[in-house]
């Protein structure tokens, strides 16, 4: 099989912006969907980007409309999908034009985008959602003449859809003692694809050959019994046999070498100790929903939210620069963040500590960001946006609730 070059949704972990410093400061703030949104995708050919949300809609959205002065209120285009749909997750495909959308009743449609027109729909398949389950995740994999949608199911299920023939290329299929498929990446150079999985097992294909060639288990951090669900996954842009992994509890993310199925470097902002075993303690329960990782300046950095509604950048090659871009404080509050770095057990561990101070004089209320700005419920999906004609990317979130907001 000859390798395919992979237009991932995380385009941009390969694309190096300069100068970029984000704040945290809110530049625009969406409601249209009117549940929550679960997937955010980009593309490079153009500066639209999508949102699939369980109320049934897919919307494409202009990001060269924001830019801190001009706004924009309403997105560019709408795709219903029918009603009591939850649209799952989607990619850009066919340089740009059209637009995968995968939703929870099996279907996965081919939606043709003109940025001057509306959406139409172009084809579609359908899965047998009782013995395939539905698409987890989906992704464009693309050489000359080929062009393939490779898309994983909750039942381990991984097909290869040939746009071209419209016929289903490959089929491929993972054991079910790992457990349901909650995520997927792909690395675009190594043309492997990983997967995660909600016993907190990580599974990775070489997709030239559709061999399995690596598996290992999230060690609960001394061998507990608790499970660390998988909720998100990422290629590095700068060790392409590493993967990188969000799972339960702690706000933990992982970088793990796939070749050795070891952990190279962890990622804690919780305020008990590194690798602490889990408990009932609520502290210990918040969870890295979603990971955005891109490089600025060549230096890697990495986005991160979840269930405590805050959205972290860590700087991975020098964590004391990391810092808490928006925080749901109230207005009488203060958060002060530090990043540190120690070695553990022979792992990189970069850990935030934080505090709250109360604030009494008006001169302090005044200084501060208007808490409210933060998402009101669970992030789900972050996604960088922008490209030639803006002035700076922008930092896209979406939550729960329905939101999309867009960052500087």
């Amino acid at each position: 099989m000859q390798a395919m070059e992979i237009n991932s949704h995380d385009y941009r972990l390969f694309t190096n912006l300069t100068g970029w410093s984000p704040k945290g400061q809110l530049v625009a703030h969406f409601h249209e969907h009117k549940t929550a949104i679960n997937k955010i995708r980009t593309t490079k050919y153009h500066n639209l980007y999508a949102t699939f949300s369980n109320d049934g809609t897919t919307k494409v959205w202009d990001g060269s409309k924001v830019d801190g002065k001009t706004l924009v209120t309403k997105s560019k285009m709408t795709y219903s999908h029918g009603s009591g749909v939850h649209v799952k997750t989607g990619t850009f495909c066919e340089n740009g034009t059209s637009l995968a959308c995968a939703s929870d009743d099996g279907l996965i449609a081919l939606i043709k985008i003109d940025p001057k027109g509306k959406p139409s729909f172009h084809s579609k398949q359908l899965l047998d959602i009782y013995s395939d389950g539905y698409v987890v995740e989906i992704s464009h994999f693309g050489s000359g003449s080929d062009s393939v949608l490779a898309y994983i199911t909750t039942m381990g299920k991984i097909f290869g859809w040939d746009l071209r023939s419209q016929d289903v290329a490959w089929k491929l299929s993972t054991m079910p003692k790992y457990g349901l498929v909650t995520a997927m990446t792909v690395d675009p150079h190594q043309n492997w694809l990983a997967l995660g999985t909600s016993l907190g097992y990580h599974l990775v294909w070489d997709m030239r050959f559709h061999l399995p060639i690596r598996h290992w288990q999230h060690n609960g951090h001394g061998g507990t019994g608790y499970i660390h669900r998988v909720h998100a996954l990422s290629a590095n842009p700068f060790h392409h046999s590493s993967v990188i992994s969000a799972v339960s509890g702690n706000n933990e993310v992982s970088m793990w070498d796939m070749e050795t199925t070891t952990r190279r470097q962890m990622l804690w902002a919780s305020p008990l100790p590194p690798f602490s075993k889990m408990t009932d303690d609520p502290q210990q329960k918040s969870t890295v929903r979603c990971l955005c990782v891109g490089t600025i300046d060549d230096n890697m950095v990495m986005f991160t939210g979840g269930t405590d509604r805050k959205i972290r950048l860590w700087d991975i090659n020098k964590p004391s620069c990391s810092s808490c871009l928006v925080s749901p404080c109230s207005r009488t509050e203060k958060l002060t963040v530090e990043y540190k770095e120690s070695i553990i057990e022979g792992i990189e561990v970069v850990q935030e500590t934080s505090s709250i101070k109360k604030l009494q004089s008006n001169q302090e209320l005044v200084s501060l960001e208007d808490p409210s700005k933060a998402h009101l419920d669970i992030i789900t999906d972050l996604a960088i946006i922008g490209g030639s004609s803006t002035p700076q990317p922008l930092l896209a979130s979406c939550s729960q609730d329905g939101v999309l907001k867009l960052w500087k």
